[in-house]
């Protein structure tokens, strides 16, 4: 039925006349300076543009002719601006210095949004990647602190500064000698360490990766106290046989896991699978190594990198999750600073491995200036590593999203979903027109029709262009349609990756000469056994 509300006569009748008057007004006054100067057919040339444009608003709004037309209003819910008017109301709502110098495609983001969690979702080769450099570019400029998990070097050619930042890959010859040993303060530590080397598992796995994990923490509380180093807990972990370990975790709460060979084979594979990243770290290094918790507790204007090639993803996925969750529980453990701005940068997070305090930092590292940026491809691969409710409970945590073209259907459905509903109000008009030996007649209705859509559909995620994109920011703000720029170019300041020249394998030294036994038969000593005889 028709609504007489007066805001909806106004947004579907009087506007669009006004409007469409407006631009005939606009034509009428053009030919009136034009027929002045110009001949009446170049008066006609001008007006003819302005008649067009109003008679498509008029159709647009209400129809043209016989038929039917329709208008379609915003009633509540979700709604979409373009990249410049969404900037203007971040102006506008927090003014220009609470905005910061942090942007997103040109868009300012409010400097209170920063420790709310950043996440780039998209297909690969789609713009995360420029999306995540132009937000270093600005947060290396700062002197924030950063840990980044760094795909084929890319950040670490941009950024590197050996003076002031930090290569963590152990076969990267630039690489400080990290060991999970130097992260142990105390005896209690163990438990946190072992845990981030092998994380929790969702579903069935999660006992047998607890099992595992109370293992690790045994070897590595044995090695902390004896002064061991990285040789050694790889060779604990991987080749110790049972009685070994029975010896040195005599005391520890692991010992009654090696009552059973056939269970401990089982742990075994999962320690070996988890710890394989552990023969990659420097051999020597030990509790004196470089610690990644001290460097986050000093607070250094700096960048951590964690530069690796593709080849180097399955070795090492476990040494980066490792790391950043290290990262993560540091930030954790500083004090509340409303300023402080730490970074856990993991563009394609889910293929790093879990991260076990990942949940924990995104929901609860605000206060301490902690600030991630997420890169995910698919949502699947973020279910199959946490679990569908930790993945759930988990990036809801993130408020400010850049949807771009999605890789499949159940990862567009929910950037779907994630970008809102709306609810608009269609005014549609149905007529018809007849003609008789008595005369015409027209007939007209008219009706309005309130539904709920999607925003954007998932069909459209999936047919985005590269660089372009959805951006929502936290609070109440409209979603931003956005086309990402390149960065600037600029001249590489460091080798993307730098191998270590491998360790020369050593050349064993001759086994010693048997000694032989003199025998009743033997020589005497002063005699030449060649002597007499002919030749």
């Amino acid at each position: 039925m028709f609504n007489f509300r007066f805001e909806n006569i106004w947004s579907s009748y009087l506007r669009p006349s006004f409007v469409s008057l407006g631009i005939l007004v606009a034509g009428l006054m053009a030919v009136g300076v034009s027929g002045f100067f110009l001949k009446p057919i170049l008066s006609a040339a001008v007006f003819v543009p302005f008649a067009y444009f109003a008679y498509k608003y008029l159709s647009k709004n209400f129809g043209a002719g016989t038929g039917s037309g329709k208008n379609i209003n915003h009633l509540r819910g979700a709604a979409m601006v373009g990249g410049a008017e969404l900037d203007n109301l971040v102006i506008a709502r927090y003014g220009k210095r609470q905005t910061g110098d942090l942007h997103i495609a040109g868009i300012r983001i409010p400097r209170e949004f920063e420790t709310r969690g950043f996440m780039f979702a998209g297909a690969p080769g789609t713009g995360k990647s420029v999306a995540i450099t132009s937000m270093l570019d600005i947060i290396y400029q700062r002197g924030d602190a950063a840990f980044i998990a760094d795909r084929s070097g890319i950040y670490a050619a941009r950024y590197y500064n050996p003076q002031r930042d930090i290569i963590l890959n152990p076969i990267d010859a630039r690489a400080h000698e990290w060991s999970p040993l130097a992260e142990m303060r105390s005896e209690y530590d163990s438990e946190t360490i072992a845990k981030s080397i092998i994380p929790d598992a969702p579903g069935d796995a999660a006992e047998w990766n607890h099992y595992a994990q109370t293992i690790l923490a045994g070897i590595l509380l044995h090695a902390w106290r004896a002064g061991l180093n990285n040789s050694a807990i790889t060779r604990l972990a991987q080749r110790a046989d049972m009685a070994e370990l029975k010896e040195i975790l005599a005391d520890h709460a692991g010992i009654g896991l090696l009552q059973n060979e056939k269970m401990f084979g089982s742990i075994r594979g999962i320690l070996a699978t988890y710890t394989i990243g552990l023969a990659r770290l420097l051999p020597q290094a030990g509790r004196d190594g470089f610690s990644l918790s001290a460097w986050v507790h000093e607070q250094p204007a700096a960048f951590a990198f964690f530069p690796y090639l593709s080849d180097q993803m399955k070795p090492m996925r476990g040494i980066i999750a490792a790391l950043a969750d290290v990262y993560a529980d540091a930030v954790l453990t500083l004090p509340p600073d409303a300023n402080r701005r730490l970074w856990l940068v993991l563009d394609e997070f889910a293929s790093l491995g879990r991260v076990d305090s990942m949940e924990n930092f995104l929901t609860n590292a605000r206060k301490h200036g902690g600030c991630s940026i997420l890169g995910m491809q698919a949502l699947s691969q973020v279910h199959s590593l946490y679990g569908r409710d930790n993945a759930t409970s988990m990036l809801s945590s993130i408020s400010t999203r850049l949807t771009l073209r999605a890789p499949d259907a159940e990862t567009a459905e929910y950037l779907s979903r994630g970008l809102g509903d709306k609810q608009v109000v269609r005014t549609m008009r149905s007529g018809s027109r007849s003609s008789s030996k008595q005369g015409g007649s027209n007939t007209e209705s008219w009706n309005q029709q309130i539904a709920t859509e999607r925003l954007v559909l998932p069909a459209e995620i999936m047919r985005t262009p590269d660089l372009v994109g959805y951006l929502q920011i936290a609070g109440d703000l409209p979603v931003g349609h956005i086309r990402l720029s390149l960065p600037p170019q600029r001249p590489d300041a460091a080798h993307a990756f730098t191998p270590r020249a491998a360790a020369p394998t050593p050349t064993p030294e001759p086994a010693p000469a048997p000694e032989l036994t003199p025998t009743p038969d033997a020589t005497p000593e002063n005699e030449n056994p060649l002597d007499g005889l002919e030749l």
